[in-house]
């Protein structure tokens, strides 16, 4: 069933950020006879708003790619430099040199957990331990995870020592992996989790590649990072199935509407006043200016 009215977002750039969602989702309003408002560009579905919207939605696209580049370029330097991405693994810390007036994030020498580390991979090596066991010797001998503000330190996980014993980085080989994937809801989603305790937590997205070669995306609560929220991951489907289900329930008051498109024509009306735009354009007004800067 179609229907019809006005969708209002604030900016394009916080709807979509490329050219291909931006247009599936306008078709999708068009065929539901929907018209696209947004409070700070002038797009409408006049002839000029639509090439407005085209000019927009690729400057859009380019600077988020743009963005995402040089972010990319300075993790890779950083990789070449033998920089650790992200957080550091199990044997190390984050920190933070303030020298010469600036703020190096590096990585330091954990000296709580790195003998057992080099333990682990020279009992390991003997061949008289499976991983299982090997984690349970650790942490018989000492071996914790690092605590933080909301759990305390546990035994490491036999996947966790799986992962450790087959990571190059141990080796001194820093790999650099792409971090940047696009969805139209990414920056737009919180963890109702954290949500609920009181803190706003967004939700980032992630792509994973299983066996066979299927790509999945998921989104999952930033504080999974930092081990600050257990909330599981999500698929993207399923994401924007709620998304979608939250949107088609939400239902304004009348009076509120009335205020929104008196408010909407007001500004459209303002921005196509001839007089806005072509009194600082008026000839008399360009010579009276002129003929002060004389005297």
């Amino acid at each position: 069933m179609r229907s019809q009215g006005d969708v209002i977002i604030y900016q394009l750039s916080r709807r979509a950020r490329n050219r291909y969602d931006d247009a599936i989702v306008m078709a999708d309003l068009r065929k539901r006879g929907v018209t696209l408002v947004s409070a700070a560009e002038a797009i409408d579905d006049t002839p000029v708003g639509q090439l407005m919207h085209g000019i927009l939605a690729t400057f859009n696209e380019y600077e988020s790619r743009q963005s995402g580049a040089d972010i990319a370029y300075k993790m890779g330097q950083k990789a070449r430099n033998g920089g650790t991405l992200g957080r550091a693994k199990l044997d190390y810390l984050n920190h933070i040199d303030h020298s010469d007036g600036r703020v190096i994030r590096t990585i330091i020498v954990d000296p709580e957990r790195a003998p057992f580390v080099q333990l682990g991979f020279e009992l390991f090596s003997t061949g008289d331990y499976t991983q299982e066991e090997l984690a349970d010797e650790l942490y018989d001998r000492g071996l914790r995870t690092r605590a933080t503000r909301r759990h305390q330190a546990k035994k490491v996980s036999e996947n966790k020592i799986s992962q450790m014993l087959r990571d190059r980085y141990y080796l001194g080989y820093v790999e650099e992996r792409r971090r940047v994937h696009h969805h139209y809801l990414k920056g737009s989603l919180f963890c109702g989790r954290c949500q609920r305790d009181g803190i706003k937590r967004r939700m980032i997205i992630q792509r994973t590649i299983n066996s066979k070669g299927a790509e999945y995306l998921y989104f999952f609560c930033r504080g999974r990072q930092k081990g600050l929220c257990q909330a599981p991951h999500v698929n993207v489907t399923l994401v924007e199935d709620a998304v979608e289900r939250h949107y088609s329930a939400i239902r304004f008051s009348q009076p509120f509407i009335a205020d929104m498109r008196d408010q909407i024509d007001a500004v459209l009306g303002e921005q196509e006043s001839p007089h806005a735009c072509c009194a600082s354009r008026s000839p008399h007004s360009s010579r009276n200016s002129t003929r002060r800067r004389r005297t």
